[in-house]
């Protein structure tokens, strides 16, 4: 699909805008002071394939513990800063490579100055994220529609930061509700080539917010809208992040990912797909390299619709009754016991990496 042309902003060292891989991005959610689960989040996050990595920083002590996971870490991180603008410039002491801004509580054209002469002192490639949402809307703007609202302020934000001489800019916009959100990116991206770092906040139920994620991300990826992505839970980050690089493969937006489809299952499945599938993605999940040239795996319940509902699958097993398939295109290449399917795999992603 066709990305809408951005800029590109630099976050440490990753790139980011329409020329560049959509980034996934994480929030820590143990207390900043509490550093062993901190860390011990941080690691889990980047093995579940976070890319950067925002963490909140409420106190100025906070940023001691900032600055060790900067060093500690091979991945950007993030200070997510409000009130105290003084954090802020403590974090880009630290060598923060992002701060995310929220216009509600940190706004004064003086103390922005201040951050982006901070800013242009210690490192220029520091990127700023206008963090607009529907609690961080500036008082002038509050009797606008909510999407409009947030498009405002962000607007207005950025001219400010611009006007100091920063262009270093994403930005977001994250309504409660999906359709506020929606509206609000679309004009904002008919209104700027800023990256757009894409979120629904406050999403309610780990089960309800999930949908309203997928939803919410997944429409204005389709529409080319959007750079970074975090989805909101309230439920661990590593499953925020998980979330988000589902919603990335299922639009095939995640480079290297593995797509692996399984159908739903009917009357005619005399077998248990789930536990399969599982197995199959934990597999291809513990042996990646061996898997790099395959796209598409499927995993269907039975030998009559197999091959016909999954012919473009790279590696096609439709599974019978204490047997398997293996099965290219409409053709079925060979029969082994439903013990073998793991290895069935292997063997013909080691064909595929042979050129076979």
């Amino acid at each position: 699909m066709k990305r809408r042309k951005t800029n590109t902003v630099y976050l440490g060292s990753l790139k980011i805008g329409h020329r560049h891989p959509i980034v996934v991005q994480a929030m820590a959610k143990s207390a900043t002071q509490n550093k062993r689960a901190l860390f011990a989040e941080i690691k889990s996050l980047l093995k579940a394939g976070a890319q950067a990595i925002r963490i909140g920083l409420k106190y100025e002590s906070d940023v001691d513990v900032f600055s060790e996971a900067i060093k500690r870490f091979p991945c950007p991180f993030i200070a997510d800063v409000h009130f105290n603008y003084k954090i802020a410039l403590q974090a880009i002491t630290a060598n923060a490579q992002g701060l995310r801004l929220n216009p509600g509580n940190i706004s004064n054209k003086k103390i922005l100055k201040e951050i982006v002469s901070a800013i242009k002192s210690e490192n220029p490639k520091i990127a700023i994220r206008v963090g607009v949402n529907s609690g961080s809307i500036e008082d002038k703007y509050r009797k606008r529609p909510l999407h409009k609202a947030m498009v405002l302020s962000a607007l207005g934000y950025v001219k400010r930061l611009q006007d100091a001489g920063f262009s270093n800019i994403k930005v977001s916009l994250k309504g409660s509700d999906v359709i506020s959100t929606i509206e609000a990116n679309r004009e904002f991206a008919q209104r700027s080539d800023l990256p757009l770092h894409l979120g629904v906040t406050a999403t309610g139920e780990p089960e309800v917010g999930l949908v309203k994620s997928d939803i919410g991300i997944g429409c204005l990826l389709a529409s080319g809208i959007g750079d970074t992505i975090r989805v909101s839970l309230a439920d661990s980050s590593v499953k925020e992040v998980l979330a988000a690089k589902n919603i990335l493969a299922a639009l095939a937006m995640l480079p290297g990912e593995v797509d692996i489809i399984a159908c739903p299952t009917c009357s005619r499945a005399s077998v248990d797909i789930k536990p399969i599938v599982k197995e199959v993605s934990d597999l291809v999940r513990r042996e990646k390299k061996l898997f790099a040239n395959i796209k598409r795996i499927a995993v269907m319940g039975c030998e009559v619709n197999g091959p016909g509902e999954a012919r473009d699958a790279d590696i096609g097993i439709a599974c019978g009754k204490g047997k398997a398939f293996l099965f290219k295109g409409d053709k079925i290449i060979r029969e082994f016991p439903a013990s073998d399917i793991l290895k069935e795999i292997k063997k013909e992603a080691e064909r595929v990496e042979r050129g076979l």
